[in-house]
């Protein structure tokens, strides 16, 4: 095939400072012509440290195809998904973006689930000319490496951690009779994800205003947090942020319980997730929680989506499967766009993108990220074990609990 222009002028020449090989791979099916099958591909974490989240990001691709199905399809073509599980595995997940691009010949690449694999999948895309469109990457490394093929739905992790602090700085603490938070402590996670995210929450604290008394980093794996805890209850924080993954926030609230470590604000990053629900019960309760989605926000086909998630009784509506739906309407969009199935043509389409998703507004920086989405930040907090919505204010559904009881006091209203 003929060498193609670069979607990103600036990027001509790039490639070959990181080594990127271009090779065959002309996908797609040519023309605009329908009554045939677009393939789609991906594979997704159904085992392994990420499981939980890689399932639901599998199920969001599977509604948005059964949505797509029902109204028939693009440019007329059924869609069908070609999917593999990469076990949380970055080697795995390359291998499995080669094989669906080079064995399966699918049409077109979704991202894995996670900015590991994806920095490792992505470069599949490159080497193929295969466009891949992600639902679940932000490390900025990835987003660094001059990819004319890759796009993510999500924004960078450096953008996150705004709302927060800002949320804290609106309340009328006078009204709580409460002194005003000023000191926070930060933890994260070693991972690529949670350790921008934590950088970027310090980054937004001090930004605000706070003092950051303590910043600690944890293995992913680490199971026994009493010392973080403790030196966390000597810093005496006002407020308490963690950020981390499921399994291991569960383990942290879970101890931080146990060693009766009491923080006024306790944020506690994945903590909507079952896995800390099941694990604190009731005594979740005034937690607070970050989202960059969440289903009560008016965006385009949210309530439809939504419908669809809760039909299939074996799952709800959380935060990957939306990031997956919104992946699946940015290709959606950019093939009826394009008006064929061309591999070329859509990825112009693809990097020409400004449309509302599930997330809102989505626009690709001229590195692939969106440029919109972290704008969308949702702040949050379990009341009566049910989820309230605090901010932004616009899809505000009710007004924090505070100030936070002691553990074993925060199964009621204040």
């Amino acid at each position: 095939m003929s060498s193609r222009v670069s979607r990103r002028g600036y990027l001509k020449g790039s490639l070959g400072a990181v080594a990127l090989a271009s090779t065959a791979g002309c996908a797609g099916l040519g023309g605009g012509g329908g009554g045939g099958t677009l393939e789609f591909g991906y594979s997704a974490s159904l085992s392994g440290p990420t499981a939980v989240l890689g399932e639901q990001y599998h199920t969001g691709f599977q509604i948005w195809r059964d949505h797509v199905n029902e109204n028939g399809g693009i440019l007329d073509n059924e869609v069908e998904l070609v999917h593999y599980d990469d076990e949380s595995s970055p080697d795995r997940a390359r291998e499995l973006a080669n094989r669906l691009a080079s064995e399966d010949e699918v049409d077109f690449l979704f991202g894995p689930y996670g900015s590991p694999n994806n920095f490792s999948a992505s470069v599949v895309s490159q080497q193929q000319q295969i466009p891949m469109v992600s639902g679940a990457s932000s490390d900025p490394e990835i987003f660094s490496r001059g990819l004319e093929y890759y796009y993510s739905t999500l924004s960078k992790t450096d953008q996150y951690g705004k709302s927060f602090p800002e949320f804290l700085t609106s309340v009328d603490w006078g009204s709580y009779d409460m002194s005003e938070p000023t000191t926070v402590a930060v933890a994260k996670a070693d991972a690529a994800y949670t350790s921008t995210l934590g950088d970027a929450f310090v980054e937004s604290f001090e930004g605000s205003g706070f003092d950051v008394v303590y910043q600690e980093e944890y293995p992913l794996d680490l199971q026994d947090f009493s010392n973080i805890i403790s030196a966390i209850d000597n810093a005496d924080p006002d407020v308490l942020c963690l950020c981390g993954f499921p399994a291991d926030e569960a383990r942290f609230g879970e101890q931080a319980q146990q060693a009766d470590l009491n923080v006024g604000i306790h944020y506690q990053n994945y903590s909507s997730q079952t896995v800390i629900v099941d694990t604190l019960g009731e005594q979740v309760d005034y937690m607070f929680n970050g989202a960059w989605w969440d289903r009560r926000y008016e965006y385009e086909r949210v309530d439809t989506y939504v419908e669809m998630w809760d039909e299939r009784k074996d799952t709800v509506a959380e935060m990957p499967m939306s990031y997956a739906t919104a992946a699946g309407m940015v290709y959606e969009n950019a093939i009826e766009e394009a008006g064929s199935t061309n591999a070329d043509d859509v990825n112009q389409a693809l990097a020409n993108t400004d449309i509302e998703t599930t997330l809102g507004r989505t626009q690709f920086h001229e590195t692939g990220w969106n440029l919109h989405q972290y704008e969308n930040e949702a702040v949050r907090q379990w009341q009566d074990q049910e989820m309230t919505l605090l901010y932004p204010d616009d899809f505000a559904t009710g007004d924090p609990w505070l100030p936070t009881p002691e553990w074993g006091n925060r199964d009621s209203a204040p």
